[in-house]
């Protein structure tokens, strides 16, 4: 690397010490932290021994570098592979071909490059990988340059690299883990590094780390930091023959940095109630941090805290390194402040490296209202005066927000964020104004002779199901699981169709208590067949035509016919014929009419004398079920579908009549939901953009949560809008991207203002699928009505995980 024209001293330098301390404000405790590694110069093949590269500068060097970053030396220790320097603002390890400096207060730590590019030229090494990060300041008025803000401290770094600078964070935007990478990483390593940063720590804990006892005994330097380090139950972190490096500063503080073989340990303490915080830091061979976390916790007691877990993708620790704590619902008596962030990023040569960045306080319990749900709905379709009164009483059990008529998701969600609310998890805001027009729309084409027939998936979110129940819906339950959703909305059971009941045997007594009616398919065998029957003796089934357009009329007749006896003969009562035709075919009229024709032709021969059928049983079909595939249904135009429910039903009423004392009944489910749901979405990382590049925003959900749709195309139940955001200024173009089991996908590009972590993007109108998705995310009722008046964002009413909004002071 060539060399920098160094920094010029500050004259008068004299660095003592005691960290300085503002009497106005407190100590700056979150520490700059900087670490480099060095390779041979054009020979990558040379091996650099433990003692050589690095090693070789003497303590006088490090002592005119460390100048430059305003701090110095107060000891040192050594083993036979690096040496660790105790600084008056936190601590230096040296290693052969790599070097890990961190500062805390208002050093400037990276002055300290020029100078150590100097030296590493003269060593014949050149930079392999570098990596700086910090937290957030406390007080970062105080700051001084190049550490100002993250962008001047960037614009300096790209003085000597040529590197990447991301932020990440928790949605609340006061936690926020800057880091800059650079470097091809021509020789990998298994490096990794876990760090804590603990804020608002325990008054009792904090006290053996003021250093001037009652009786005016002062504990001052090295001499009293090992009684420190006993006392305070530090050294219980550490491995048993670990060497312990500690230091009491004047009036109060504490520094260690602890030797372990080729791993080392580092905390800094500042223990003023109004700044207190804590810093710890490992480079373990560890494959999960959870448990050495758990110990850190029970000495220090902290208000809250942040982990930051950055690695080679190859260290033990790189992707688990936290599942055991990631798995635990409420660790320690703490509460997660929004989901981990886990990034994984690539250097020019493909080398990946990972951080993960997770955040927690002291855990806060909060009320999730429990609605009173009362009794169920007739099954003929609603008039649509009644439901509309449904519509209110879904409101108020839901508690919804209510706003005036016409106003959207996306107003509502802006005043929210105008108000300055923090939003921890993604939030889904379910539009019960959007689902109930859809309702009303399919009901003005009904009459009492058809039926409205819905999956419980998509429309499984509890408040949908009630509206639906209101509208005289007959469900369709894929598993026991989807009776249970039915039944804790407190919809009757009887008012489904478990349409899948081989799942029901393994479990028979609650299935038995969980449904009324099943589906029996054509293509079931007799043995099939017979246990179902002795299973659920006595129930009622719809029979499934399985490929009414795919083979011949009579084959279709003479298929059901035995079916239907098997069923008979197996203690099963017949109540209806349904088919579903594949999506191109059945939203062809000609083609949807041809399998009506089918039904009729075989619930006419029912009656003739040669039919194997008992006539009582064969009357006792009253229920056509034509499916989801029926002109028209799959457009997203309010406008196409109704014409399509309009031609569909007409089809219907020429085969079978009003007279004809069978019900008709179309399932316009996913189109009902189509624009229910919006999902809003925290940025939690920021990769800045690089000349003609993209910048890109990392948010809390991905493909395999409540966005699946956007990258399969099968999933959806809508058309994909961009995403609103709550920022003003120019656009540029940029990515989001969201996590995908251990990697990110691609979600979204396009163009959007200069986002910050903690900044908010709305996907409006995903569809209900986002209930169904396994995303952790809590709920928002929202319905626009005439005589509604808005409510305040702050008082939200939440379904699902507590305090997912709360207010900043």
């Amino acid at each position: 690397m060539a060399p920098v024209p160094l920094e010029p001293k500050v004259s008068g330098e004299n660095f003592s010490q005691t960290p300085t301390i503002s009497n106005s404000s407190g100590f700056e405790g979150p520490e700059k932290r900087l670490e480099i590694y060095f390779r041979p110069v054009d020979d990558l093949t040379k091996v650099i021994e433990l003692t050589e590269g690095l090693r070789t500068v003497s303590r006088n060097e490090w002592t005119d570098i460390l100048r430059d970053a305003q701090c110095s030396i107060l000891s040192a220790k050594s083993n036979d592979y690096f040496d660790s320097y105790l600084l008056s603002e936190s601590s230096l390890f040296i290693f052969s071909t790599k070097f890990m400096i961190k500062t805390c207060g208002t050093t400037t730590l990276l002055k300290v490059i020029p100078r150590v590019n100097a030296v590493t030229e003269r060593l014949g090494l050149e930079m392999d990988y570098m990596q700086y990060s910090r937290a957030s300041f406390t007080f970062p008025n105080q700051q001084l340059h190049p550490h100002t803000s993250f962008q001047s401290e960037v614009d300096y770094l790209n003085r000597f690299f040529k590197g990447e600078s991301y932020v990440l964070g928790t949605p609340d935007g006061a936690t926020k883990w800057h880091l800059y990478i650079a470097g091809d990483c021509r020789i990998p390593t298994n490096d990794q590094g876990f760090e804590i940063f603990m804020f608002d720590l325990d008054e009792r804990c904090m006290s053996h780390f003021f250093n001037v006892d009652a009786d005016g005994t002062k504990r001052f330097g090295s001499a009293h930091g090992a009684t420190t380090s006993e006392n305070s139950g530090i050294t219980r972190i550490m491995s048993e023959g670990s060497i312990l490096d500690a230091y009491n500063f004047e009036p109060c503080g504490y520094s260690m940095n602890g030797l372990e073989n080729s791993s080392y340990y580092t905390i800094h303490i500042t223990p003023e109630p109004q700044c207190s915080y804590v810093s710890f830091e490992c480079i373990l061979p560890l494959d999960d941090f959870t448990s050495i976390l758990a110990t850190v916790l029970d000495v220090f007691k902290p208000g809250k805290f942040s982990i930051a877990l950055h690695a080679d993708i190859t260290a033990p620790a790189a992707v688990y390194g936290l599942k055991e704590l990631l798995g635990k619902e409420s660790p320690w008596g703490y509460q997660a402040v929004g989901d981990s962030t886990f990034l994984r990023m690539k250097t020019v040569t493909g080398h990946a490296v990972s951080a993960t960045v997770c955040s927690y306080v002291a855990e806060r319990t909060l009320p999730v209202p429990t609605p009173v749900l009362k009794s169920p709905g007739l099954r003929t379709p609603r008039p649509l005066l009644d439901f509309n009164g449904g519509l209110k009483e879904v409101a108020m059990t839901y508690r919804a927000e209510l706003a005036t008529k016409g106003t959207s998701v996306e107003d509502f969600v802006a005043e929210l964020i105008t108000k300055r609310t923090v939003i921890e998890h993604p939030i889904s805001f379910v539009d019960l104004t959007a689902v109930s027009d859809r309702i009303d729309l399919v009901l003005q084409k009904m009459t009492k002779h058809h039926e409205l027939r819905c999956s419980v998936q998509p429309s499984s979110n509890p408040a949908i199901l009630r509206l639906l129940d209101h509208a005289g819906c007959i469900f369709d339950a894929s598993s026991l699981s989807d009776l249970r959703r039915l039944r804790r909305a407190g919809i009757n059971p009887k008012h489904a169709v478990l349409t899948n009941p081989i799942c029901g045997l393994s479990n028979v007594s609650k299935a038995k208590e969980l449904f009324h009616t099943m589906r029996i398919f054509d293509d079931m065998d007799e043995p099939t067949v017979r246990r179902i029957g002795s299973s659920f003796p006595g129930a009622a089934f719809e029979l499934r035509l399985m490929n009414p357009l795919e083979v011949s009329v009579e084959s279709v007749i003479d298929t059901a016919e035995a079916t239907i006896m098997n069923a008979i003969n197996a203690g099963l009562e017949p109540s209806g014929i349904s088919f579903q035709l594949p999506e191109e075919r059945g939203c062809k009229p000609e083609e949807f009419r041809r399998a009506l024709e089918i039904a009729h032709r075989l619930v006419a021969g029912f009656l003739r004398p040669e039919c194997p059928i008992p006539p009582h049983k064969a009357r006792g079909i009253r229920r056509l079920c034509a499916g989801s595939s029926f002109p028209g249904a799959s457009s997203f135009s309010c406008e196409e579908f109704s014409s399509g429910v309009r031609t569909a039903l007409d089809l219907a009423d020429e085969f079978f009549p009003p007279s004809s004392g069978i019900a008709v009944g179309l399932d316009p489910g996913s189109f009902l939901v189509s624009s229910s749901h919006s999902l809003l979405l925290s940025i939690v990382a920021r990769r800045d953009v690089r000349e003609g590049g993209f910048a890109t925003y990392y948010v809390n959900d991905g493909v395999y949560g409540s966005l699946a749709r956007l990258k399969d195309p099968a999933k959806r139940t809508s058309q994909v809008a961009d995403p609103v955001c709550f920022v003003g200024g120019s656009k540029q173009p940029c990515k989001v991207i969201g996590p995908s089991c251990e990697d990110a996908d691609e979600l979204w590009s396009g163009e959007l203002p200069r986002l910050q972590v903690g900044n908010c993007l709305l996907f409006p109108r995903l569809g209900a699928t986002v209930d169904a998705d396994p995303s952790k995310h809590s709920i928002v009722y929202f319905l626009a009505t005439g005589d509604g008046q808005p409510q305040a964002p702050p008082s939200m009413r939440l379904h699902g995980h507590g305090n997912v909004v709360s207010s900043i002071c």
